[in-house]
């Protein structure tokens, strides 16, 4: 049997005068909804007005993911060498300027430049998440860190849905409306961290309030540990179906039969709003701590809700069945993707104390999803033809439960822990 083990160690408390977290989950907010945008409105772009196949979306999807793999393993070095905040503030004046020259490229080279826009967005925007996380774990003040992170993950998450829900009424407004949106959001952002943040608030070393407990039991560590490299598989793995949904909600809301891009974007934004529900809902519950068996079971429901929605219109539905099952499908997947990001970036800032390394591995993993999910989309989904997104289903689903099984198996031999009397 697992237990919750307790991590809110009085005497790992600083004192709350000494720092204040507002300015990082500000910046972070506008972050978030800038940076799901971009890429949103860019995928909505290529296809409604380049006219671009499944399988061209899905490599757009993949070179953003290639690229954030390296950038976010090197910005956690980088936050721990600069410190967040000059980390922080460097990377965000560079999403100003790649929103901006996103737009020109967009605008004029067509499709190479939409790959071009997405590069350069990613480069500046990837690299102020760990910077973030950093920040958030080790500026001293109240909180524990399940707390503080459950706060992080519903921060970005509202905005992340508003900006799924918002993208196809934005680009109906303006084809290139997104990239300035974007670019007026990273100045705000700008001015906080540069006006509300003070050179070393954010202390080197240790986090706030991390786990003394679990570092007195090494039964516990281990298995921390083991949890931890099972939620890191498990949310590549979740990123490689948000990244292969993604580029395809356009072709999946006209398979829906749903006539505008601002109906398609907002009934396709469930599971960014289920996904927040959940963060809010996770800061009461703690049994999932060190819990091998809801890790699992949230897992297998990701692979179950992706290829539902996935393979929507093969399900032989009636009309008036098909968009509440698609809703219902989103709802599953989002409480999916909640769990299963709550508990990789839980257990990766508790095991390693808040540093930025690993929050960049945290970040370097959910590149790897982004990247290998469009990709195997992108090569089974070459060509063009009624089954082209069921092949994408099919070959994406299958990597989705081998993974599971992989973590399965670490799951099975997980160190056993002893629960509380």
């Amino acid at each position: 049997m697992t237990t919750d083990i307790a991590v809110d160690s009085p005497a790992a408390k600083p004192t709350a005068a000494a720092g204040t977290l507002w300015p990082w989950y500000s910046a972070e907010m506008l972050a978030s909804y800038a940076s799901t945008l971009v890429p949103q409105g860019i995928y909505w772009y290529a296809k409604k007005v380049l006219h671009t196949t499944d399988s061209q979306q899905l490599w757009l999807a993949a070179s953003f993911g290639y690229a954030y793999i390296f950038i976010a393993f090197f910005a956690g070095r980088l936050a721990d060498r600069w410190g967040p905040r000059r980390t922080a503030i460097t990377t965000v004046a560079g999403c100003v300027v790649a929103a901006l020259l996103g737009l020109v490229c967009t605008w004029k080279f067509a499709l190479i430049g939409v790959a071009i826009a997405l590069l350069l967005y990613n480069i500046t925007s990837t690299t102020f998440w760990p910077a973030a996380e950093t920040a958030v774990t080790r500026v001293p003040g109240k909180g524990s860190l399940a707390t503080r992170t459950s706060f992080y993950n519903i921060v970005w998450a509202v905005t992340c849905f508003l900006a799924y829900f918002t993208v196809g009424w934005i680009f109906q407004h303006g084809h290139f409306t997104a990239f300035v949106i974007a670019a007026g959001l990273s100045a705000i952002g700008l001015t906080i961290l540069t006006i509300y943040t003070r050179p070393n608030s954010v202390p080197r070393g240790h986090g706030h309030d991390l786990a003394a407990q679990a570092e007195e039991d090494p039964a516990v560590a281990k298995r921390a540990r083991r949890l931890l490299h099972m939620a890191w598989i498990g949310n590549a793995l979740a990123y490689v179906a948000i990244q292969t949904l993604a580029p395809m909600i356009p072709t999946l809301a006209l398979r829906a039969h749903i006539a505008t891009p601002a109906n398609g974007a907002a009934i396709a934004s469930v599971w960014t709003l289920t996904r927040t529900l959940f963060f809010v809902l996770v800061l009461g519950w703690t049994s999932w701590h060190y819990s091998v068996r809801y890790l699992l079971g949230f897992q297998a429901l990701l692979v179950v809700s992706f290829f539902t929605t996935m393979q929507l219109d093969n399900l032989r539905l009636p009309p008036t069945a098909v968009i509440p099952v698609f809703m219902l499908s989103q709802v599953a997947f989002g409480v999916a993707t909640g769990f299963v990001y709550t508990s990789s970036l839980y257990y990766a800032m508790h095991v390693s104390r808040g540093g930025g390394g690993h929050a960049g591995l945290h970040e370097a993993l959910i590149g790897i999803g982004i990247a290998i999910g469009p990709t195997i989309g992108a090569i089974a989904g070459t060509g063009q033809g009624e089954q082209t997104v069921a092949r994408v289903a099919y070959s994406v689903t299958a990597m989705l439960a081998l993974g599971t099984l992989l973590m399965l198996l670490m799951g099975l031999k997980a160190p056993k822990i002893a629960a509380k009397s």
